[in-house]
């Protein structure tokens, strides 16, 4: 799997931006290559905990950091598909749904330390 993620950077040549874009390729395969796995506690509440394994994020962070983006709006667009601007009669709301959020980027990037590092290391600064 990572000599064919490899491969795929190396003739795709993609933007980093391009990992939180649910519409291209490479959100496809990074997404597809980290694990979620559930552990349910049962402490007197029934609650499932979610924990992500991302098989690839060490190469994702080498390759990106060589080939940095300027595409720092895709964090934004990732955001705003989140952003919830009415309530459930369709009244005028404004509210951000963080837990569809977290688990979006944990599903990508296996963790907040990982997202953290891509968008630190893997982008130019303004």
């Amino acid at each position: 799997m990572k000599q064919n993620f490899r491969s795929y950077l190396e003739s795709e040549k993609p933007d980093a931006s391009e990992i939180v874009d649910d519409d291209k390729m490479l959100y496809e395969i990074v997404k597809s290559s980290c694990w979620t796995y559930n552990i349910s506690i049962r402490d007197g509440f029934d609650e499932d905990e979610h924990y992500h394994v991302q098989y690839i994020a060490d190469d994702n962070l080498s390759w990106f950091k060589e080939h940095k983006s300027r595409n720092r709006n895709c964090f934004r667009e990732l955001e705003a598909k989140y952003e919830v601007e009415m309530d459930m009669k369709g009244n005028p709301y404004h509210d951000f749904n963080h837990e569809d959020y977290e688990y979006e980027v944990e599903s990508i990037f296996g963790n907040f330390e990982v997202f953290k590092r891509f968008k630190e290391e893997c982008f130019e600064k303004e």
